[in-house]
């Protein structure tokens, strides 16, 4: 992945690799309090 590439979304990960949101997000926690990444979220949908 490039450095400029948007990493998959957790819903991604989750359905494509049969996990939990928990195992997930533990491995995005550990790698933002690091300082190797940052979560970037989604704006809220409108309605």
């Amino acid at each position: 992945m490039s450095s400029n590439a948007r990493p998959p979304t957790g819903k991604f990960m989750t359905e494509e690799y049969g996990v939990s949101r928990t195992v997930v997000r533990e491995p995005t926690s550990r790698l933002k309090s690091e300082g190797l990444g940052e979560v970037l979220r989604r704006p809220p949908a409108r309605r």
